[in-house]
């Protein structure tokens, strides 16, 4: 595939079949990283009554809770995670989502549905910058 055409792709293209984890803020970083390590991402997404509030990635981990000498067991994702993220849709371009990566100085956006009805969890994954970059 070509350049021009990966990006030209649909962040639902990308995210076929790629797992994601979602998890309540108030649960403990500990059980992130333990669950992210297991499912093989490197961001949760951090959800609440259904909606998203947050993301958590493995940069947050390092730079906020062990560099800022956090107790990983008992600091929840709530104190720590970047709260109300920027999202994409399944139908955003990978040239904009890629851009607003850039824009907001990222690696991971959360993908929502913009319609999902009031029973429906809108979060239907995470997009990677290594997703479109380094495709497996």
């Amino acid at each position: 595939m070509s350049d021009q055409t990966a990006m030209d792709r649909v962040v639902g293209d990308v995210l076929r079949d790629r797992r994601f984890v979602q998890m309540a803020p108030d649960l403990p970083v500990s059980e992130a990283a333990k669950r992210m390590a297991r499912k093989k991402v490197s961001a949760v997404l951090v959800v609440q009554a259904g909606q998203l509030v947050g993301i958590l990635t493995e940069e947050d981990i390092v730079h906020r809770v062990v560099a800022g000498g956090l107790d990983i067991d008992t600091t929840k994702l709530s104190r720590v995670m970047t709260r109300n993220p920027v999202s994409v849709t399944p139908d955003t371009s990978v040239r904009k989502a890629l851009g607003a990566m850039r824009e907001l100085q990222v690696r991971h956006l959360p993908v929502a549905l913009k319609d999902a009805g009031p029973d429906e969890n809108p979060v239907v994954g995470v997009l990677a910058e290594l997703d479109v970059l380094h495709p497996h």
